[in-house]
């Protein structure tokens, strides 16, 4: 199966064709995204993510040309119906015919816009939601299914959305273990991973709510585009999220709307760093569809969900004056819960069902 592969996010473009290489009879061909082509990530053997090189490339052996053809596609404005972020682009019958299957992140509009090219074409149209779906989102999921594509969801409870269109199957995110050092802890501080809290004072990203916590006991905020904030305490790649995960004794999930669940609270899941999360009604803007108190109630975790950014602050001395005992038992269920729900050879299995290999 030959599968184009077109993303809007690098960190899950990479994770995605990582886990895409080890399906065997899949080819996955991502040939770019906002921020780069396969072949600028891997320049000089370390790629802007600072991460490891993906071990292959775009098929050059087997299909030359192919990315120069892509470079030949025109962009468009993307239709103001869509209300969608980022760009469409212009495709042919003839090089949709390179594939078996076409995988949208999150834009449904590309698809809808050419829907007599699709069809022409033939092949089997899956667009994933990142948990970034809104009821605008959901009525181009709902025209799209009409027209045959495949809605693949990543939490549940995108089911509670207002006007939710439907679902074909329901497949997490996924995260390798092994991207992860195991937790010992030992620094007595909360962290948190969260970005442009600085640049952006909506409610969205609950910076009303870090504020209040980290008034009454300190936070070490880090991610780009806080430098603004007083507790920001700067930027870490890839590597070093992994050191600082597994040396904090407890870890504050704040969420984003309308995501969900964010891949920081899965990186700290799957880390094992005690986690301390806003509950819905902790959120500067609650919204239904959050899931993470749900997903730490199923690890046997709920009394770690807070009701209010003052009761986090609680949880957070609480976990700090946790026996070593109690923390690597709260540390264990956390990475167990997390592995068998997003762990990245439980994912593949899922993928494979879907695609039928």
């Amino acid at each position: 199966m030959k599968l184009l592969y077109l993303m809007n996010q690098y960190q899950l473009q990479y994770d995605d064709m990582m886990m895409f290489y080890k399906i065997k009879g899949l080819q996955a061909w991502s040939p770019t995204s906002i921020h780069g082509s396969v072949e600028e990530w891997n320049e000089g053997g370390k790629n802007k993510l600072d991460r490891d090189p993906l071990p292959y490339t775009n098929w050059e052996d087997e299909r030359p040309g192919l990315e120069s053809r892509w470079c030949e596609l025109e962009e468009t404005d993307i239709n103001l119906r869509f209300n969608l972020p980022s760009r469409a682009l212009s495709f042919t019958a003839d090089y949709l015919s390179e594939f078996d299957a076409v995988y949208f992140n999150h834009e449904a509009g590309p698809f809808l816009e050419q829907a007599d090219i699709f069809k022409e074409w033939g092949g089997d149209v899956y667009i994933r939601d990142l948990g970034q779906s809104t009821p605008p989102l959901e009525v181009c999921y709902a025209d799209s299914m009409k027209l045959g594509a495949k809605i693949i969801r990543y939490s549940p409870n995108s089911s509670i959305i207002p006007g939710y269109a439907g679902a074909h199957s329901l497949i997490r995110f996924a995260k390798d273990p092994a991207d992860f050092i195991p937790w010992v802890g030992g620094t007595k501080a909360a962290m948190a991973l969260n970005q442009c809290m600085g640049r952006n004072h909506e409610p969205r990203n609950n910076r009303a709510a870090f504020t209040k916590i980290n008034k009454i006991t300190p936070i070490h905020l880090y991610g780009p585009g806080n430098e603004s904030i007083e507790f920001s305490a700067g930027y870490l790649d890839h590597r070093e999220i992994a050191v600082k995960l597994s040396s904090y004794d407890c870890f504050l999930s704040g969420g984003s709307w309308p995501a969900p669940y964010t891949l920081s609270f899965m990186e700290a899941a799957m880390a094992g760093c005690p986690i301390v999360a806003l509950g819905r009604e902790a959120l500067d803007a609650p919204f239904d569809h959050y899931e993470v108190g749900d997903i730490m109630d199923s690890w046997g975790l709920g009394h770690w969900v807070s009701s209010s950014p003052e009761h986090a602050a609680e949880l957070i001395k609480e976990t700090l004056a946790s026996p070593a005992s109690q923390l690597l038992d709260r540390s264990n269920r956390q990475r167990n819960g997390a592995e068998e729900m997003f762990g990245v050879d439980h994912i593949i299995q899922q993928w494979k069902e879907l695609f039928g290999l």
